[in-house]
């Protein structure tokens, strides 16, 4: 039954229906407590209404229990930045464990590649927006 219930949040929180998909979620958390797709549904759709605290509490707790999990510690991460109570000394330093947690998954530490001097030959410029 809790599958039918998530199944039905998502399909109302898809179509705006907020309220309604919060009442699924919270009805799959009494079947079934343990479980963390509600608790993350919860989060997904508090961000969504941009209570960003709530959004931000929610993910800690699923993020407790799952902290290699790249999708939560990404929400966490960009989250702070649309949270007006997190503070810049937190934000810098959920960027600096995120870098820390991606280098080390990446497999460390990786040397710069050397440079190549610009004798000989143009400069190559490209632009990003």
């Amino acid at each position: 039954q809790l599958e039918q219930l998530l199944d039905v949040g998502n399909l109302l929180a898809q179509f705006g229906f907020l309220s309604e998909a919060e009442a699924c979620y919270r009805q799959g958390l009494s079947l079934s407590p343990n479980d963390l797709r509600p608790w993350v549904n919860l989060a997904n759709l508090a961000r969504d209404r941009g209570d960003h605290a709530s959004a931000r509490s929610l993910y800690e707790r699923v993020y407790r229990q799952l902290p290699d999990h790249p999708i939560l510690r990404r929400n966490l991460l960009v989250g702070l930045e649309y949270d007006p109570a997190a503070t810049e000394a937190e934000r810098l330093h959920a960027a600096r464990t995120w870098g820390d947690w991606a280098i080390t998954r990446a497999g460390g530490p990786r040397p710069r590649p050397t440079l190549k001097p610009l004798r000989d030959r143009p400069l190559r410029l490209g632009y990003v927006s």
